[in-house]
């Protein structure tokens, strides 16, 4: 193989790492975001043997998707990147609770996994009550319909233990 062959792949394999490890740190509209998502899929897949790992890796990428919420009112992005957000962590807020209902039958541990869904889901309540103050006027509806939709998987985690 010629030498100028080797250099472009090691170059090419140390950039695609790069922005693998740099796509943590993207936020929804940044170029890299994209990695980010693949990456996530990834992490999901790797962890979609059993349920215990789903709710795991979901209550992960829950929790990164409220820190980005509040980092993008902070940033003051574009109210459709802040929507599209707020759309994804009901979503794997959604998919806490629905795993964790599917364990219930599995005896005495479910309840574990019941404290961890109703403490994410009462810190992801705090923290996009916060925002009221810091989002723009225009996102106030859906950052209701988020904050109603938390409460409501709040409510089926209480009522299913």
């Amino acid at each position: 193989m010629d030498l100028k062959v080797i250099i472009i792949l090691i170059a090419v394999i140390a950039l695609g790492g790069f922005l693998y490890l740099k796509s943590g740190d993207s936020l929804p509209g940044d170029r890299i975001y994209p990695i980010k998502s693949i990456k996530e899929e990834i992490y999901l897949s790797l962890n979609s043997l059993n349920f215990e790992s789903l709710i795991d890796a979901n209550i992960v990428l829950a929790n990164d998707r409220a820190k980005e919420v509040v980092k993008l009112v902070e940033n003051q992005a574009k109210e459709d990147l802040i929507r599209e957000t707020l759309l994804r962590l009901n979503n794997n807020q959604r998919s806490v609770l629905d795993y964790t209902i599917r364990i219930r039958t599995r005896g005495s541990f479910a309840g574990d996994y019941f404290n961890k869904a109703e403490a994410v889901l009462e810190e992801h309540q705090k923290i996009l009550s916060n925002l009221y103050y810091a989002i723009p006027n225009g996102l106030y509806s859906d950052l209701d319909n988020a904050l109603d939709t938390t409460s409501q998987l709040l409510d089926r985690v209480r009522a299913n233990r």
